[in-house]
C-alpha cells in the first residue's frame, strides 16, 4: 500500500463530506475524522460529517467527481488517475497545463445546468460508473 493511499481515504471524504450539508441551505463543513485514522492511516477509516458516518473499508479506487473544488486536492495527492468519470463545470483558467491535461483524460458525463446553474444529471448516470466515492453533491442527488 503506498503511503498515498491513507491520505487519498481522508482527504477525499474529508473533501466529499465537507462538500455536502446537513441540509438544503446548510454551509457545510470539514468532517470530524478520528484522530487515529488521520495518523495511522490504516483501514478502516470512518469519517462523520452531520451525524452521518461514512466507513472505508479500502481506499477507493474508483472517484466521480460531481464538481471540480476536489481537483486541487486530488492532483496534489497524485491520485488524479483514480477519478474515472467527471461532470459539471472545470473552468480552464483554475488549473494549471498539468492538472488540466489530466482532467482532459477524464470522460465528462455531462456539463448540462438548468436555468438557475445547477448540474443535470441523473442518479442512474452517476451509479452507473460504479464509484468507490462520489465527490461533491447537487440539487437533484442527496449524499444518500
Amino acid at each position: 500500500m503506498s503511503r498515498r493511499t491513507p491520505l487519498l481515504a481522508a482527504a477525499a471524504a474529508s473533501t466529499l463530506l465537507g462538500l455536502t450539508a446537513c441540509g438544503a441551505g446548510g454551509a457545510g463543513g470539514a468532517g470530524d475524522e478520528a484522530p487515529a485514522s488521520r495518523s495511522t492511516g490504516d483501514y478502516p477509516v470512518t469519517v462523520e460529517n452531520c451525524g452521518a458516518e461514512v466507513t472505508f473499508e479500502a481506499a477507493p479506487e474508483r472517484l466521480v467527481l460531481l464538481k471540480s473544488s476536489a481537483v486541487p486536492f486530488l492532483h496534489e495527492l497524485g491520485v488524479m488517475d483514480r477519478v474515472t468519470a467527471r461532470a459539471g463545470a472545470y473552468p480552464e483558467d483554475y488549473y494549471d497545463d498539468e492538472t488540466l491535461a489530466e482532467l482532459d483524460e477524464i470522460p465528462l458525463l455531462t456539463d448540462q445546468m438548468d436555468s438557475s446553474g445547477h448540474l443535470q444529471i441523473s442518479q442512474e448516470v452517476v451509479i452507473g460508473q460504479e464509484p468507490d466515492l462520489v465527490l461533491g453533491e447537487v440539487d437533484n442527488l442527496s449524499r444518500d
